[in-house]
């Protein structure tokens, strides 16, 4: 029985920490000792992950840079390695990703994965720190056998900074389970949808936009209560927004929504386990993100059926067609999305059909089968 780890940070509610639990419970079922190491602090419901997955926090394996820290992280996960022999080591994010790999390196582990669910250099980010992760990732790249990414911009941005050879990139969809979404909110049984609506306290006649995310930097959040704020203000009094997600900037959002008078636009409904019944409720998808890997929240969207706007970064604009599927906006410019959100509040039939093709673009492609079974090819 070949023995597999998984490394990731945290276990946060997002796709990255999505799919990798979606992926140990997979190979938990096929014949592997599966480990999956993690940092302390996530939020993500440990009982989705199989029992016959072994859970081993580091509380030293932190998304800050804390030299001490990373240290003994290092250490821990080099330990684990000698300990338990793993056959193959795959990490994810940045942190696990660079601190993983040159443990697992040194420890002799015979294969090393690497998962890019958006690289951890950023535009933010000051020019040192930025320069550090690309040489950081340059260096890991060189014990890498596979880089795989969620995006082809992902694998193109790794080869403008000259990490590893293309020969090692394979790009592998971040897959959902498309059974969840049998139906689209433009075929969905009327009284279904008004269910859905009445629990969430949503009349039938609101037009609802929706975004999904960690209320983090990255996600820029509060840009989404900005552009309400645009479209509120010329009197489209039907408009519900709703916000799926929590995190550190919660405090803010909230203080913005209070500060625009929009309380009674809003719901904020923290994590919300079936986000199937949300999109359902919902008539346009949303997303703010000032940069990305390839978002999840865009492909389960699209699951349901709905109309996109969002922000044309790397990973948005791979799957975004603009003015086929939604609309794509340049960072910060909150009238240019007010705009495009404002051309599908008042067409429902281009709601509709942007809904109808982005629902075709993600078949088979997205699927969390084909996911899995990718993987497992280069295992």
């Amino acid at each position: 029985m070949k023995k597999l780890a998984h490394i990731i940070t945290k276990l946060e509610l997002g796709g990255a920490q999505l799919n990798t639990i979606y992926t140990v419970n997979y190979f938990a079922e096929k014949n592997y000792e599966v480990y999956l190491i993690t940092g302390t602090g996530g939020i993500v419901d440990k009982s989705i992950i199989s029992s016959k997955v072994k859970i081993i926090e580091i509380e030293e394996l932190a998304r800050e840079i804390n030299i001490l820290k990373d240290l003994i992280a290092f250490f821990r996960i080099f330990w684990l390695c000698r300990k338990y022999k793993f056959d193959i080591v795959h990490t994810h994010s940045s942190k696990a990703g660079i601190l993983g790999r040159l443990a697992a390196y040194l420890a002799f582990v015979p294969k090393i994965i690497h998962t890019v669910h958006g690289w951890g250099f950023t535009p933010l980010q000051s020019e040192i720190a930025y320069k550090t992760f690309v040489l950081l990732e340059r260096l890991c790249a060189k014990i890498t056998d596979k880089l795989v990414v969620v995006a082809d911009d992902n694998c193109n941005k790794g080869l403008k900074n000259k990490i590893g050879e293309k020969t090692q990139y394979i790009t592998i969809r971040s897959g959902i389970d498309l059974s969840l979404f049998p139906y689209q909110v433009y075929n969905l049984p009327k009284d279904d949808r008004l269910k859905f609506r009445e629990r969430l306290g949503l009349n039938a006649d609101d037009i609802v936009i929706t975004m999904t995310a960690c209320f983090k930097l990255q996600k820029n959040p509060i840009e989404f209560v900005k552009i309400a704020k645009l479209l509120i203000d010329k009197k489209y009094n039907n408009l519900k927004f709703i916000i799926v997600g929590d995190g550190e900037l919660r405090k803010e959002i909230e203080q913005e929504i209070v500060k625009n008078n929009l309380r009674d636009y809003f719901i904020l409904l923290g994590w919300y386990k079936n986000i199937t019944e949300i999109l359902y409720a919902s008539d346009i998808f949303c997303l703010t993100s000032l940069w990305e890997g390839l978002p999840r929240a865009i492909i389960e969207a699209y699951a349901a059926g709905l109309p996109i706007v969002a922000t044309n970064v790397d990973g948005n604009k791979e799957i975004v067609l603009h003015n086929i599927t939604g609309y794509l906006y340049e960072n910060y410019q909150i009238f240019e999305a007010a705009h495009y959100l404002e051309l599908l509040i008042n067409d429902k039939d281009r709601r509709m059909e942007f809904g109808r093709l982005g629902n075709y673009f993600i078949n088979p492609e997205f699927s969390l089968n084909l996911m899995l079974e990718t993987i497992e090819k280069i295992y």
